[in-house]
């Protein structure tokens, strides 16, 4: 079963503040949608987007900035992120113990880690 999330569909950007994050619960399939909608930091040490332990999940369409990390994803395979923006962060993409993830679209940001594998 495919379960889409939009995550804005104002196409406006989301501020997220302080330790506040999209957590990913879900299922196999879950794809959030972030129609092209930005997420930007204010005072965050964190990262926007958490995928743990959640496999085969699509991540699309967001410019992500001002955050520790851009996209972490831990123990979660077979996921796709596409088509994300990532800037003014110190880790883009991360995977930790994630394995047969797909990249697509992935525009190299100004980072000091474009992607971390661990």
């Amino acid at each position: 079963m495919s379960k889409t999330v939009g995550a804005n569909t104002l196409k406006q950007a989301i501020w997220i503040y302080g330790k506040t994050n999209i957590t990913i619960i879900g299922e196999k399939g879950t794809i959030l949608d972030g129609a092209n909608s930005a997420l930007i930091g204010i005072r965050v040490t964190s990262s926007p987007i958490d995928n743990t332990a959640t496999s085969g999940v699509t991540i699309a369409g967001f410019e992500i900035r001002n955050f520790v990390y851009g996209i972490y994803l831990i123990k979660a395979n077979n996921n796709q992120l596409d088509n994300n923006t990532i800037s003014n962060v110190q880790g883009g993409i991360n995977l930790i113990a994630s394995n047969d993830n797909d990249i697509v679209n992935y525009p190299v940001p100004r980072a000091q880690g474009v992607l971390t594998i661990l």
